[in-house]
């Protein structure tokens, strides 16, 4: 690695903020700083007249057209906010580093060498998390990604399916291609152990903010037909700020509401009750990489969630939990928990999580693979 290397990190979010991208953002900071090199951030501004013009077409398009856009992935958006990056912070740099934004590399004003570290691609999210798009919105979408893959000296994808995508859908070279799983958005130190014992209650727990996405609905079903089937658990859900009525008085569901990781509080309570969970359970129907899975291994909760997306590469059958066919019921899940539970598993599956966080789901992992890229920058 050259010394006194100098990395640029484009973003268009502040990199201290610890909501950005869950605080992957934040995250991927702090990896590419402990590799010994000087970060500066650079930002991706929006201009007034982009602002206007994205609100005015999204507004357009949907309430009138009854159409969905995306509109970062229009090259006429992605083209103002690329072209406007100052260059002068681009110049100051030795190599660029962008965690996601496929947008502010389209028509970006530098020939130094990028690393594009995401955990999807455009192709691959049409019909999967994009609906209802115009067919000119889905090609362009494909160009801007296309563009900022083909000027990426790596490309690290997060989960073997992103991967393969950039391989398969736009033709990147495999020795391009780095797979590079995120790690867990909490700090080391606030990472506490305890022994998994068989117990009388057991306490699951739902983390995500997207309720119809994450499936909230199959995850209160899955903890009411347990307690049908005589194992007493309770659900907390956290991260969304209402549930179903139907829910609200069910004793074995317990609403906790969103927390805010930036919060000193809020983040102290989530770790309380990740550190007082027995399992995860986010039957998601779409998921690209949930940190969530990578924080609760770290905590030795097994993960139940469905085949889907990247969970494979966070959720391994048999070592840290299982991944469940994605059309599982609530019945299908509560099945799959009580065998774990009754064939004595989850100690193992515990056991497997806390190794799977310390050999691969942490930053200092992170850190070192990308010391390793850097090294191999001129």
């Amino acid at each position: 690695m050259k010394k006194n290397m100098i990395i640029g990190y484009l973003t268009d979010s502040n990199p201290e903020d610890k909501r950005a991208w869950s605080g992957t953002i934040y995250h991927i900071y702090r990896a590419i700083k402990n590799t010994g090199v000087t970060v500066i951030h650079i930002p991706v501004k929006e201009r007034p007249i982009v602002w206007c013009y994205r609100k005015v077409l999204k507004f357009v398009i949907k309430r009138l057209l009854h159409k969905h856009i995306r509109p970062y992935y229009t090259t006429r958006i992605a083209y103002f906010l690329s072209s406007s990056i100052d260059r002068k912070l681009l110049d100051s740099v030795d190599a660029i580093f962008v965690p996601r934004c496929a947008t502010s590399m389209y028509s970006l004003p530098t020939n130094k060498p990028v690393i594009y570290y995401t955990d999807t691609t455009f192709k691959i999210m049409v019909g999967y998390y994009f609906y209802n798009l115009y067919n000119w919105n889905i090609k362009q979408g494909n160009l801007v990604e296309q563009t900022a893959l083909n000027k990426s000296r790596y490309a690290i994808a997060s989960s073997e399916w992103a991967a393969n995508s950039m391989i398969h859908d736009y033709d990147i070279s495999k020795d391009k291609v780095k797979i590079i799983e995120f790690g867990a958005n909490i700090d080391d130190k606030d990472i506490s152990l305890r022994e998994r014992r068989k117990k009388d209650i057991f306490h699951i727990l739902f983390l995500g903010v997207d309720w119809n996405r994450k499936r909230g609905d199959t995850a209160c079903e899955t903890c009411i037909e347990l307690n049908k089937l005589g194992i007493k658990t309770i659900l907390h859900i956290v991260g969304v700020r209402s549930i179903p009525k139907k829910y609200n008085n069910n004793p074995y569901i317990d609403l906790i509401g969103f927390l805010n990781k930036n919060l000193s509080d809020d983040y102290a309570n989530l770790i309380r009750i990740i550190e007082n969970s027995d399992i995860l359970l986010l039957p998601t129907k779409a998921e690209c990489s949930a940190i969530v899975f990578a924080e609760a291994s770290a905590f030795g909760l097994p993960c139940f969630t469905c085949d889907t997306g990247g969970t494979a590469n966070y959720v391994r059958n048999g070592i840290n939990g299982y991944r469940l066919p994605v059309d599982s019921s609530g019945k299908d899940f509560a099945y799959k928990i009580k065998e774990a539970i009754e064939n004595d598993e989850m100690k193992k599956l515990s056991a497997g999580g806390i190794r799977l966080y310390k050999e691969v789901l942490n930053w200092s992992v992170v850190s070192e693979k990308l010391k390793e890229l850097f090294e191999e920058i001129d």
